[in-house]
């Protein structure tokens, strides 16, 4: 089965539930796709680790990036100084969600229909267009955490999305009890995944411990 190119699509998918037809997984979802988007761009060798900073590669190093989601990020970033990891994971941008549905619709994944939850709040009633598509990437996490298979051995964007699942708490993909049942596997694919995944944890604990105090 063919799936989406792009690690923030991918994540969009996985994160999907099909009982509230909508990505769920908290109000940091915005966090976890720009993480998607870093990590894809640092697996592809667009971004480079300076002292804990996302540098972007030499010209000329690297294709160019097609995928306009992982463009503009890549661009933001080539326009600021250096900035850290978690600095462009928290960054207020609630537009990516959008630009990456966009992305699914126009690419015939899904569906998007706008619909005011208790008749008040707007929001969007997503179908995807074929149930096998979130199975597979569904079945891709698990082989992942499979006992027997070398994490060197598993293709990275795999690897990463399981990471990201788990530090983003895609639950519908991956539950609580089984991402604390192969903690000690999920912490090797996120190194796989790179230096934008343990960012993720930190601006998500960040921001739930801003939450806390505020209530």
């Amino acid at each position: 089965m063919e799936f989406p190119q792009s690690l923030p699509a991918r994540f969009y998918l996985l994160a999907y539930d099909p009982a509230k037809q909508r990505p769920v997984t908290g109000e940091r979802i915005q966090y976890s796709l720009r993480a998607a988007a870093l990590t894809d761009l640092w697996l592809t060798g667009h971004l480079t680790d300076e002292r804990g900073r996302p540098t972007p590669a030499p010209r000329g190093t690297a294709a160019p990036v097609a995928d306009p989601v992982l463009a503009a990020i890549l661009g933001q970033i080539e326009e600021s100084r250096p900035r850290k990891w978690e600095h462009w994971i928290s960054r207020s941008d609630r537009g990516i969600r959008a630009a990456v549905r966009d992305q699914l619709v126009a690419g015939r994944w899904i569906r998007a229909e706008q619909h005011r939850r208790l008749g008040l709040i707007r929001t969007d009633r997503i179908t995807i267009r074929d149930p096998l598509l979130r199975k597979g990437l569904t079945a891709a996490v698990t082989e992942t955490l499979r006992p027997g298979r070398l994490v060197a051995q598993l293709d990275p964007r795999d690897a990463a999305l399981t990471a990201l699942a788990a530090t983003g708490k895609a639950r519908t993909a991956l539950p609580r009890g089984t991402a604390r049942q192969h903690r000690a596997r999920i912490g090797q694919l996120t190194e796989v995944a790179g230096p934008a995944l343990p960012a993720l944890r930190k601006a998500i604990n960040s921001a739930n411990a801003a939450a806390a105090s505020a209530g």
